[in-house]
């Protein structure tokens, strides 16, 4: 036992302060004012002052035995307020015991579903996996926008858009009279000579592919300017963009004011009809 305090030269990682008979370069000695060093085979592998406790020379703190559950970094009620690393290791976990996860809720977080393969769970359900494919959403869940009518899928004015939208049922939009404001039922403009005015293109995204069909949304902006009205169909930007579901009751109201023109033709056209029998009876009856 010590009775006074054991003090000795400041030392060096390569003749540490407090060493061994058998191993002279493995101990503890000072770096510098207020700044504890400790060394192994000569080189300085923790440093301890004021502030932080420092690894140096050294690529890894690693536990005795590899996944086990008797080590930690903190513990639940004493926690790191940062960490800094290049690379973490882990053990894959699991949508029950997630990697990844957070002190007031164990249930939730992040796994190794597979190889390149990300889960993602909560209450220890898996909600989501994302992989070289994209992303898969679990069966039965929604994906919901944080608040109504305020997010988009892709951007608009930029090429950031998606390629295809895939779906079993036709999509649903909102309809309900309550949301629309201003209701009328004149359109305010010639819908047939809207439609005169636009024409259909035929067009390939890239040599080699597949035509399609549609509007040029340049085409549709001019035959808006031509019957003097602009409506949401056309989307303006640095990619200009159509809403083509807008253009269904332009042509919806062209057809019905072309079936009631044929209706009103085939009224005209049997009242010839029943003239023109009336005529040919009397030239019998006169000869």
């Amino acid at each position: 036992m010590f009775t006074t305090p054991n003090r000795g030269a400041n030392g060096s990682a390569g003749a540490p302060t407090w060493s061994f008979d058998s191993d002279s370069n493995l101990g503890a000695y000072r770096v510098g004012a207020d700044i504890y060093g400790i060394a192994t085979g000569g080189v300085e592998r923790l440093r301890v002052d004021n502030n932080v406790v420092t690894l140096r020379n050294t690529t890894s703190l690693v536990p005795q035995v590899t996944e086990t559950s008797g080590y930690s970094l903190g513990t639940s009620s004493l926690r790191f307020w940062d960490a800094f690393a290049r690379i973490w290791y882990a053990n894959d976990g699991n949508n029950s015991v997630p990697t990844h996860t957070f002190a007031s809720n164990t249930v939730s977080g992040m796994y190794l579903f597979a190889t390149n393969e990300l889960g993602f769970t909560t209450n220890s359900q898996e909600r989501m996996l994302v992989g070289s494919y994209g992303i898969k959403i679990h069966t039965g869940l929604n994906i919901l926008p944080r608040a109504s009518s305020s997010s988009d899928l892709g951007e608009n004015g930029t090429p950031l858009a998606f390629r295809d939208i895939y779906l079993i049922n036709s999509p649903t939009v909102s309809s309900d009279p309550r949301l629309k404001k201003y209701i009328s039922h004149n359109l305010g403009f010639d819908p047939r000579a809207f439609m005169q005015e636009l024409g259909s293109i035929k067009f390939k995204r890239r040599p080699g592919k597949r035509w399609h069909l549609g509007w040029s949304a340049t085409d549709v902006k001019t035959a808006m300017d031509a019957v003097g009205f602009e409506w949401g169909a056309y989307v303006e930007g640095k990619y200009k963009s159509l809403r083509p579901i807008e253009l269904m009751p332009v042509l919806w109201e062209a057809e019905k004011e072309t079936i009631s023109e044929v209706a009103n033709l085939r009224t005209k056209l049997k009242d010839m009809e029943a003239r023109v029998a009336r005529l040919e009876s009397q030239l019998q009856e006169a000869a």
